[in-house]
């Protein structure tokens, strides 16, 4: 049977949203007062980008921008990958592997359904590098 991604994380998750014109500033309140890592910048109810705290470090604390005068447009990831709620939670993550991207929206009809993010697939990965070590174990 093939497993979806997440169910339990990404149904009913409380999408952290802004539009492009908001600033770094209010992204960065928001994921501290949302207890969240990321968030989803949307216009007219479609996806944008994605503006992550290591977005907030390295372009607005990196490199000195004023948090209250740079808008998400300027830092975010433009149209960023995403999951199909459909997708099985390794195909999930060899996205993100294969992106060296840490969250991952997923969208289920074409609507925003949730967020990944890389620590969401921890018994994954797991159980992944143990079948890889078994397949080794035999190779010798």
């Amino acid at each position: 049977m093939r497993r979806r991604i997440f169910p339990d994380v990404v149904n009913g998750q409380d999408l952290v949203c802004l539009p492009p014109s908001a600033t770094a500033r209010a992204a960065a309140r928001l994921m501290a007062e949302k207890r969240v890592s990321s968030v989803l910048v949307t216009q007219n109810d479609r996806l944008a980008g994605i503006v992550t705290v290591r977005d907030i470090a390295r372009k607005i604390v990196g490199e000195s921008r004023d948090a209250d005068r740079t808008h998400l447009s300027a830092i975010m990831t433009p149209d960023p990958t995403c999951a199909d709620a459909e997708d099985t939670p390794m195909t999930a993550l060899r996205r993100m592997l294969d992106g060296g991207f840490r969250h991952l929206p997923v969208k289920q009809d074409g609507n925003l359904v949730g967020v990944l993010v890389r620590s969401d697939f921890s018994s994954e990965e797991a159980q992944c590098l143990e079948f890889e070590d078994s397949l080794w174990q035999h190779m010798r």
